[in-house]
């Protein structure tokens, strides 16, 4: 009896340690696999910043040129921003004045 009760320790002690490495056999494949899909992830998202990086640098790019070949286009721009902003607020500010 003594025999047949340690025999069938050894069995369940057997069978729980190859269910444990069962168990961490998949938990390892999972973690690979999510690792793996993270790294396409990455690689991709690198891509993609490095694009939009590239597209903005050629943006500027052409946005400085055609600054230095027509400056005098963007100071009248500004110049006429100013007075346009210089009006609004003298007209507010004396607008408020006949309220009070």
């Amino acid at each position: 009896m003594s025999d047949r009760l340690a025999q069938m320790s050894n069995t369940v002690t057997d069978t729980k340690d190859q269910l444990v490495n069962r168990a961490k056999e998949k938990a390892d494949a999972v973690v690979g696999q999510t690792i793996e899909s993270l790294d396409q992830q990455i690689e991709v998202l690198s891509e993609r910043l490095e694009q939009l990086s590239n597209e903005a640098r050629r943006r500027w790019q052409s946005v400085d040129s055609h600054l230095h070949e027509r400056p005098y286009m963007y100071l009248a721009g500004a110049g006429l921003v100013g007075l346009g902003l210089g009006l609004y607020l003298k007209a507010k500010s004396s607008s408020s004045r006949d309220f009070t």
